[in-house]
């Protein structure tokens, strides 16, 4: 491993801090009841990032009862469409990480997923759920010609420019391309996405996320040492949020507690995994060439 000149035990206090912060954040069963959606993408990033904790393995417990009841059982509380897409992508992430205790009727899920939940082209007419939903069933044969309705209306959406108004969707938005294999569009979303960080800013609470993106593909760039620099201090100044008060629930009714007003435990657990892929970066050319290199261009942008 390459610490790239980065004082790497610096962000394995970071992490270190934002893993006890999740860890109490998910252990709330009555959140997990309201939010099931926050909690299966919390999870995904958790897993992703390879973390096993006591409160982690009873939320992989509970996930896997959200998907028995929802999908097996087909019984719903207040919010269908939230908790629809929650258990299919709970679903989706427990096959994914070899963390399915339950048998699913899978004959189930084209009755969860009928022509009645789209509206103007897209799932619940929700780029974000749709870009969820398809994750989850993209290799379920028998949803082929559904997902291409939704699919073209995605494809339509995703490089308008109100699309990266919600920095969330970009993630998701990605995963699919990438399930996909459309590196062709994955490549020009990942290129806006470095556009728009570079040359005109995003806010700082979408920086994570942003973040994320970009050390994720960041093969399709070629200014990595800014993009290299961009994620360093992203993480480096994010990480003051992680302590300051929670505020009421209701400023993020639908994303979950917070842990800042801008901030919930989908973004601490995206920022856990950015950490995790930004410490175990091993560049292809040798430590000293890459500081040489690195220092010779911070040079000559001065």
């Amino acid at each position: 491993m390459v610490h790239l000149g980065v004082e790497m035990s610096a962000f394995n206090k970071y992490k270190k801090e934002a893993i006890d912060k999740i860890n109490e954040l998910i252990q709330d069963m009555e959140e997990r009841e309201r939010d099931p959606l926050g909690h299966s993408i919390c999870l995904y990033f958790l897993l992703k990032s390879d973390l096993s904790s006591p409160q982690i393995d009873d939320l992989v417990d509970w996930m896997n009862s959200w998907v028995n009841r929802i999908v097996n059982n087909i019984q719903f509380g207040r919010f269908m469409d939230r908790e629809i897409v929650s258990a299919l992508f709970g679903y989706y992430l427990l096959r994914k990480f070899n963390k399915l205790k339950i048998k699913v009727n899978e004959e189930n899920i084209s009755k969860l997923i009928t022509k009645d939940i789209i509206k103007n082209g897209l799932y619940f007419g929700d780029p974000l759920y749709s870009s969820l939903i398809l994750i989850s069933i993209y290799n379920f044969n028998e949803q082929e010609s559904l997902n291409d309705v939704v699919l073209k209306t995605l494809r339509e959406v995703m490089f308008k420019s109100n699309f990266f108004n919600d920095a969330k969707r970009l993630i998701f938005v990605s995963i699919l391309l990438e399930e996909m294999g459309d590196r062709s569009r994955l490549e020009k979303l990942v290129k806006l996405c470095e556009k728009r960080v570079l040359e005109e800013g995003v806010r700082f609470d979408d920086g994570v996320y942003y973040a994320w993106i970009l050390w994720q593909y960041k093969h399709f760039t070629n200014r990595f040492f800014r993009i290299f620099d961009f994620v360093r201090n992203t993480l480096q100044n994010a990480q003051v949020f992680l302590g300051l008060e929670e505020l009421e629930r209701e400023t993020v009714e639908f994303y979950g507690k917070p842990v800042h007003p801008k901030f919930s435990k989908i973004w601490v657990s995206v920022y856990v995994n950015l950490i995790s892929n930004f410490e175990s970066f091993e560049p292809d050319i040798a430590p000293v060439t890459f500081s040489f290199i690195r220092k010779k261009m911070m040079v000559s942008r001065r």
